[in-house]
């Protein structure tokens, strides 16, 4: 007795597409070599551009909108992030002859978990109907503003920092920039929109709870 056809429907509709995962793959591992070279840049923005995470966030947004179901989202972005971690630290062993065995194992690891977990979670929040999905979308707006150089731009408007401290403009713009466009982009609906807008700013409080918790469990 053969597969009823809906299932064999269902199944070419969730399969991953082995073509979208190489190029995921050719995509990650460009992007690798690319933000390395970034972190060793004399140029300020393109140095903050490959250090602060809102590149790598806006990269499993575009992943989750450009997918058609959670497991392609989960998928790809794993494609993706193993092939940016491992030819992240190639370049840095083999060009710049240093490595960081800690770090490559944790980043591995994220790469693994963390990334189609958010992938996926995205990808659903951005076809649900149901007004609570729009925190998905604020938790990662919030890492983005809390992970990046924003905090310490309030405090210099507020002249809390010591003269002289370097600071990150261009960074600051871009992750509002981003943070704008997870808000935006994900939800479904206007109404999806502006409750997403509203958790960002608790998601953005929390974030460096988590981030820090995330850290201190890392190493």
């Amino acid at each position: 007795m053969g597969t009823p056809p809906s299932i064999v429907a269902s199944e070419r509709t969730t399969a991953i597409r082995p073509g979208a995962v190489i190029a995921s793959a050719f995509a990650g591992a460009v992007s690798g070599v690319a933000a390395k070279a970034a972190d060793q840049s004399q140029v300020d923005w393109l140095n903050d551009l490959g250090t602060y995470p809102a590149v790598w966030i806006l990269i499993i947004v575009a992943v989750s909108r450009w997918s058609s179901t959670p497991v392609r989202a989960a998928g790809y972005s794993v494609a993706f992030f193993v092939s940016m971690v491992a030819s992240y630290y190639l370049y840095a062993r083999q060009v710049l002859g240093f490595g960081m065995a800690q770090d490559e194992l944790i980043w591995s690891i994220a790469a693994v978990t963390v990334a189609p977990l958010a992938a996926s979670f995205l990808n659903r929040a951005a076809q649900a109907d149901h007004p609570g999905w729009s925190i998905v979308p604020a938790v990662m707006a919030g890492i983005v503003l809390a992970s990046g150089p924003l905090n310490q731009y309030v405090a210099h408007l507020q002249q809390l920092l010591p003269p002289g401290t370097r600071l990150h403009p261009v960074q600051v713009l871009f992750d509002l920039i981003v943070a704008a466009a997870i808000v935006i982009v994900i939800p479904k609906t206007t109404t999806h929109r502006l409750l997403a807008a509203l958790f960002t700013v608790p998601a953005t409080w929390l974030a460096p709870h988590l981030i820090q918790l995330a850290t201190n469990l890392a190493y």
